[in-house]
This record gives structure tokens, sequence and C-alpha cells, in this order.
């Protein structure tokens, strides 16, 4: 809930772009109804998972990730994110 209430207020803040990422599709359909990129990582495994990320931050690296419970869906997005080497201009912090 915290995360989807995250992705539909970005916007008011500067956001130009949000990219969800969740295992719940229902609530993945109402962040895309809302103009926002979805990803859904439960759908083939971590490798898919990590590859679909991938190819949703390729054109401009994010700036903020958010996950608030931790788990697979942070470990594919760092996984994506470290795919586009040393300098992509992401800062990542775990807090």
């Amino acid at each position: 809930m915290s995360g989807s209430l995250a992705a539909l207020g970005a916007p008011a803040f500067g956001a130009e772009r949000v990219i969800a990422a969740r295992r719940d599709p229902k609530a993945l359909g109402r962040l895309r109804g809302a103009g926002g990129t979805t990803v859904s990582p439960a759908q083939d495994g971590p490798d898919a998972s990590e590859q679909a990320l991938a190819d949703a931050v390729s054109a401009t690296s994010p700036g903020l990730v958010l996950d608030c419970l931790w788990g697979p869906v942070t470990e594919a997005s760092f996984a994506a994110l470290g795919r586009g080497g040393e300098h992509t201009g992401a800062n990542t912090a775990h807090m």
C-alpha cells in the first residue's frame, strides 16, 4: 500500500516517470491506469525480473528506488541498475 501511494504521489513532487514493480497484478493495473510504467517481477523468476526492470530503466537511470519491504523485487532492481556499469549516474543507498 505505501509503495502504491508513493508511486501515485511521485508526479506531484516532480517525477517525470514512475516505474512500479509489484507482485499483485491488480495493484499494478491501478498504477498503470494512473500513468505509471509497470513491471511484474513475479512472472518467470529472478532473471526475468531483472531483465524486465533493466529494460524499464535502460533509457534513463532512476533518481530514486523505493522499496518498503525488501525482497526479490528489490534484489532484481539493484541487479538491473548494476547492469549499467559504474557510471550510470544512479546514487543507490539502502536505508
